[in-house]
């Protein structure tokens, strides 16, 4: 029973790193928007370039969806008030176009229902998907017989236009229209209209014609028929035509209805999958057949991994459910504590990866079996780092792994959470793993965009919370933040090593002072911001130096900003300081600068407490509950340079001020210490080990 149930659980486990690998390199591919279009594009393409375009409606191919359901009723009194229910089909066509870009300006995607969109456009939004949409409703309402185009500048991905072409009955060819635009072309020498295949022969050097606005509204280009010619000529090799005019079918369908209110992604997946979206064929030609066949290509390959992706996520549940059914007789866990922290280790030094680091040696000095499963594992091979995409699928596989593993071994799972991927991709999968093999859970959650994540996320996210059995957070803001979403945290402050961090003694700076900044050089830090600052420190104190410890992408802007500011002989980008070194940094310092616009309970800030140094920080997130105004340090609004200057002055001109202040800081701190730290943190664990107990009593 055990090994037959030990089977099924790596089958189980198989299956899921299946669905996360193909799930990872489809979203690979998806990313940017354009390229999620291209998927679509791929997916719905006939696999054989246009042999024939010209066809009338009564000729139409046998695989054009052509509407079958009653116009809607609105769009047949929008065409009877307009007067495009009379007159020839080419005034009716134009009569539609023109109303449609009446009042139309660049408004941005509406992708919605075509009564909706159509009131949006009445507004003034839109982008050319949208007008054709609803052009394809207002002709089936005006009894025109319509059929959409578009054409790419990037071999059939999303970056491209759309246009329309209406039959008229009367002159018994096609008429090409760009409604977005408001234009359509006119043989100069006939006056006839041009359908898109006269057009794009006039593209490729053709015979002379004329511009022609649809109506009154504006003209797509300002800079007048040059842009016109030039954007066209530019996507002459990437035209298809949909093949289909059904948007009636397509808003009626209710699934496609429901996944529509969820995103545009999932609606289009979902008309492909019931058949209501229409497929597209390419006009073939010598200039665009490696683009056709690298899209042949990319549909052969979603053809064979997306059915293999669906079976494969049905089969999950089930095989998880059978897992589950054949658990063994429950038994009481081992004497010794064995609890498994899910985390980053260091490099990077610091913050979250040091926490994680600091908890697993003090654990295991108290006796308890702790075994680490890193999230941030090195990448193997190394160049796996460089590929977007696959290398989120590269290091989650390895990941999911050994997680399995460990929970086999462990009583307790400790789980250090952030916001955004990091807890789509590490924290939720863990917790999820940990319930399948009935391991108490610890989500400690440390991300300072916490609100910010959880409430613009879908509610299942926020619901995922619940699969953890206990939440702990190192701060009262976050303890506030997640009792707003209904959840009772525990607190347990970030821990500081008062052995290392300690003061150096009275602190004189003599005329010279040295700032430090210990934050990363990435946005949401705002070194830029302290740079300033430092430079109207350096009006006062011309011998001032700054001392930058951190790394990041932000590097290269910074150090020119120091540049320009005249800063360059006094400021030092010493890098990442490693953890076990920085200390020698704060004993050295005067002031410590903390810019940073998002923030939790910063450890550099601890650290600078814990080694008497005195703080000016912003007041970003939850530092106002770690850092008090006039208390312990000085808090200045985030990005304001002058303010974070005037507090800087205010600490060195007034030395005894500033003691006061690093002596509080010193109180501040002792609650961050290991003795006051460790029987909350064994008090936790505790309680969920006498759960367990209970559970297998």
């Amino acid at each position: 029973m055990g090994q037959r149930r030990a089977r099924l659980g790596w089958w189980c486990l198989a299956n899921a790193l299946l669905v996360a690998a193909l799930a990872l390199h489809l979203l690979s591919q998806s990313q940017p928007s354009t390229e999620a279009v291209r998927l679509r594009n791929a997916l719905v393409m006939e696999p054989e370039p246009a042999a024939r375009i010209a066809w009338a409606p009564t000729e139409r191919p046998a695989n054009f969806q052509a509407e079958t359901l009653p116009p809607d009723p609105r769009f047949v009194a929008v065409v009877h008030a307009i007067g495009a229910d009379s007159g020839s089909d080419f005034s009716r066509m134009l009569a539609i176009a023109g109303h449609l870009t009446e009042r139309a300006r660049y408004g941005g995607p509406i992708q919605a229902d075509n009564w909706t969109t159509y009131k949006r456009i009445r507004e003034g939004w839109g982008y050319c998907a949208d007008f054709t949409q609803t052009f394809l409703a207002l002709a089936h309402a005006a009894g025109l017989n319509a059929r959409e185009w578009g054409f790419s500048f990037d071999g059939f991905g999303g970056w491209g236009h759309a246009v329309v072409e209406v039959y008229d009955r009367q002159r018994g060819h096609w008429v090409f229209l760009d409604v977005f635009n408001n234009f359509h072309v006119v043989d100069r020498a006939t006056g006839e209209p041009l359908d898109v295949e006269g057009w794009r022969a006039v593209l490729a050097g053709g015979h002379d014609v004329r511009i022609v606005l649809n109506g009154p509204g504006r003209f797509g280009w300002a800079d007048g028929e040059s842009g016109l010619w030039e954007y066209y000529r530019r996507g002459i090799n990437g035209w298809y035509l949909w093949l289909g005019n059904a948007v009636e079918t397509y808003d009626s369908q209710p699934l496609v209805s429901v996944a529509g209110h969820l995103s545009r992604a999932l609606e289009q997946a979902t008309a492909i999958l019931v058949g209501v979206h229409p497929h597209i064929q390419v006009l073939g030609s010598a200039e665009n057949e490696a683009a056709f066949q690298r899209m042949r290509r990319l549909r052969f390959q979603l053809l064979a991994e997306l059915p293999v992706l669906v079976l494969a996520s049905l089969a999950l549940p089930v095989m998880g459910f059978m897992w589950w059914r054949r658990r063994p007789a429950s038994r009481p866990p081992a004497a010794a504590t064995r609890v498994l922290l899910v985390g980053p280790l260091p490099p990077p030094a610091g913050g979250m990866a040091g926490q994680c680091r600091q908890l697993a040696d003090l654990l295991a000095a108290e006796g308890l079996e702790v075994e680490v499963v890193r999230t941030n594992r090195p990448y193997w091979p190394g160049w796996v780092g460089k590929l977007r995409g696959l290398r989120a699928a590269a290091r989650l596989v390895p990941y999911l792994g050994r997680l399995w593993a460990a929970l086999g071994r462990s009583d307790v799972v400790h789980v250090f959470a952030n916001s955004g991927w990091a807890w789509h991709l590490f924290a939720l999968p863990a917790l999820v793993l940990a319930r399948l093999r009935r391991v108490p859970a610890i989500v400690n959650y440390r991300g300072g965009e916490a609100e910010r994540f959880f409430a613009g996320a879908p509610a299942w996210v926020r619901r995922s919370l619940a699969l953890a059995d206990t939440l702990v957070v190192p701060s009262a803001y976050l303890e506030g933040v997640f009792r707003r979403f209904g959840c009772e945290p525990v607190v347990v402050p970030n821990i500081v090593d008062v052995e290392r961090f300690r003061p150096r003694g009275k602190r004189r700076h003599f005329g010279s002072p040295h700032l430090i900044v210990t934050r990363n050089l990435e946005p949401i830090y705002d070194v830029a911001t302290a740079l300033r600052a430092f430079a109207l420190v350096c009006a006062r104190f011309p011998a001032a130096r700054l001392t930058v410890a951190g790394s990041g992408p932000e590097g290269p802007r910074l150090r020119a900003l120091a540049a320009a500011l005249g800063l360059s002989g006094q400021v030092t980008f010493s890098g990442r300081i490693d953890n076990r070194d920085i200390h020698a940094l704060y004993a050295a310092a005067d002031v410590v600068v903390n810019p940073s616009t998002v923030d939790n309970m910063p450890v550099s800030l601890l650290e600078a407490f814990a080694s008497g140094v005195p703080v000016v920080t912003t007041d970003a997130g939850g530092i106002p509950c770690l850092a008090r105004e006039g208390e312990n340090a000085l808090l200045v609004p985030v990005g304001d340079h002058q303010a974070m200057a005037d507090a800087v002055l205010a600490l060195l001109d007034d030395p005894e001020f500033a003691a006061r202040l690093a002596t509080a800081g010193l109180s501040t701190v002792s609650g961050c210490a290991w003795p006051r730290v460790r029987p909350l943190w064994l008090e936790v664990y505790g309680s969920l080990l006498i759960g367990k107990k209970a559970a297998h009593a």
